[in-house]
């Protein structure tokens, strides 16, 4: 069985487009489709609000260090994840079959990854003789032929093999030619008599490339048509969404706190009372959770309109952002007639009016959740916030660190606490209950019991190690391993360590903890091409 990514909740406006080659004979094609077609699709997908993003895991990567099963093993998770946001898969072949892998090649593969979701598929792979090529086309689309509409191979002429080959200044017959015994006649026969050739016997690169900008393009119109892109207002709308989305996956509610938070709204709500209350805690405790539960449960218990907003999840981390997302949900609430103001000052200045025009026109308690104060980058955030009038049935709930110093006299303070043991108990097994998983009962008592769990963050790091690394003999080693780190930054740079240890290469002995910071100074992240090219060795075919 194979874990298939579950269809995004909200459209992502993604494209991840997973390439499928052999190695240096298809360096002509690969770095055409890199240098030349991606970044025109790219431009064209800006243009749409849609983000590209090939992915190359032969890029940068010699093909013997990729002689391993962990690297089978993301080609297959990454083809997964392509997959949800089609088109998915271009694949292109010569004269050459592929690396075909034994058993005693992935020796190390099978002692820590017994229980993967794609060992049964690897071992199937093994079985049947198979290149690791194959089994990505295989896996992508022969064995799914409903993927026959996002996905396209393209073979090239021998003729155009025989000419690249001629150019190299080393030649290694073997890097260019390898039919294994017609098993690669045998794969490109079968792949001819399905929908997925897009060319068979391209002459030229850049007939290729073409063919395959042609094929991709028609994909984006069709999927993505010209000015259908969302307004600013709209993405940041789909990305608060996916984030509380994200944060409620697997969230054990707190009673104590729904209930606090509750009764804090209510004594708020009333004339004459202070419309402010923070849950203070520290990072890790689960604030941003508790903030996407609240917008859902709130609703339940009583007449409540409710507008959620996540510090930093759109890429805005400035009140006035903030302040323009309120007065666009309260204009469709219907109650609001006003056209919303072109200056960022009366914005501020009209907000209490409109919320007391809404909150009138729908006889309702207005609750705005505001996620996250400490990673505003406004002066003086809790002065501005404090300054603003909320009229009575008007409550502002807002999360922050003990960092944040709030004046006592107008803010309701409530303190987020550490888990207790039970609330670990019952988030570890709805962790486990998603992944089909189970732990010794002994263990789970030692991970409930011990004090580092307490703090959620820790809590969900592990169970992932756990989940992702584990075979059923080494559970309970490494789960004290991991235990033994004590905290959250620690058992993340644990992590790290392993991941560079994992996928070290000459002169590149931590490319995971490199790869970590290059992503922690950028505020959206990078795309794979951007952090291929940061990651690169100096002596890298790129």
């Amino acid at each position: 069985m194979t874990e298939q990514v579950p269809s995004p909740q909200f459209n992502s406006r993604n494209i991840r487009i997973f390439l499928s080659s052999t190695f240096m004979d298809m360096n002509a094609e690969r770095n055409y489709l890199l240098t030349k077609v991606m970044p025109e699709l790219r431009r064209i997908c800006r243009e749409r609000a849609v983000t590209l993003t090939e992915i190359d895991l032969r890029w940068g990567v010699s093909e013997e260090d990729s002689r391993n099963g962990l690297t089978v093993e993301l080609c297959l998770m990454e083809i997964d994840n392509c997959r949800n946001h089609p088109p998915f898969f271009i694949g292109f072949l010569g004269e050459r079959y592929g690396w075909i892998p034994r058993h005693h090649d992935l020796l190390s593969y099978w002692e820590s990854r017994k229980e993967s979701p794609y060992a049964q598929r690897i071992q199937q792979a093994l079985e049947q003789g198979i290149s690791v090529t194959e089994l990505e086309m295989r896996y992508a689309f022969l064995e799914n032929p409903s993927a026959s509409d996002h996905a396209r191979i393209f073979l090239r002429s021998k003729e155009l093999t025989d000419a690249l080959f001629a150019e190299q200044e080393n030649p290694q017959r073997e890097g260019f030619y390898d039919p294994a015994d017609n098993k690669l006649d045998t794969l490109k026969d079968e792949l001819r008599s399905g929908p997925f050739v897009g060319i068979d016997g391209y002459k030229s690169v850049e007939q290729f490339g073409q063919a395959v900008y042609e094929f991709l393009y028609e994909q984006i119109d069709n999927i993505y048509p010209s000015g259908s892109a969302p307004s600013t207002e709209e993405q940041r709308e789909r990305s608060h969404k996916i984030y509380s989305a994200s944060r409620r996956q697997e969230y054990v509610p707190l009673p104590d706190m729904r209930n606090k938070v509750l009764h804090a709204i209510i004594d708020a709500a009333d004339a004459g009372k202070s419309g402010y209350v923070l849950i203070r805690g520290e990072s890790g405790l689960g604030k941003s959770a508790l903030i996407a539960d609240l917008q859902l449960w709130l609703p339940t218990q009583g007449n409540y309109w409710v507008h959620c907003h996540h510090t930093g999840s759109d890429g805005s981390h400035f009140l006035d952002d903030w302040v323009l997302r309120i007065l666009n949900a309260l204009k469709s609430s219907g109650h609001l007639s006003d056209p919303i103001s072109e200056s960022v000052k009366q914005r501020w200045e009209d907000l209490p009016m409109a919320l007391r025009s809404v909150q009138q026109g729908l006889n309702q308690t207005l609750v705005v959740l505001l996620d996250a104060l400490d990673q505003m980058h406004d002066e003086d955030v809790i002065g501005r916030l404090s300054e603003l009038f909320l009229v009575p049935g008007v409550v502002l709930v807002a999360t922050a660190t003990p960092q944040i110093e709030v004046p006592v006299d107008r803010w309701q303070i409530l303190t987020m606490d550490s888990l207790n043991q039970s609330t670990r108990r019952a988030m570890i097994e709805a962790y486990l209950k998603r992944f089909d998983k189970n732990l010794d009962p002994a263990l789970l008592n030692t991970i409930v019991a011990d004090d580092a769990t307490r703090v959620p963050l820790f809590l969900r790091l592990m169970l992932e190690e756990l989940r992702l690394h584990a075979a059923h003999e080494t559970l309970g080693v490494l789960a004290q391993e991991l235990l033994a780190t004590n905290n959250a930054a620690a058992l993340f740079k644990h992590v790290l360590q392993g991941l560079d240890r994992d996928f070290v290469r000459p002169n590149q002995t931590n490319l995971a903890s490199q790869a970590a910071q290059l992503l922690a100074l950028s505020w959206r992240g990078l795309f794979e091409h951007d952090l291929s090219f940061l990651l690169a060795s100096p002596t890298d075919d790129c």
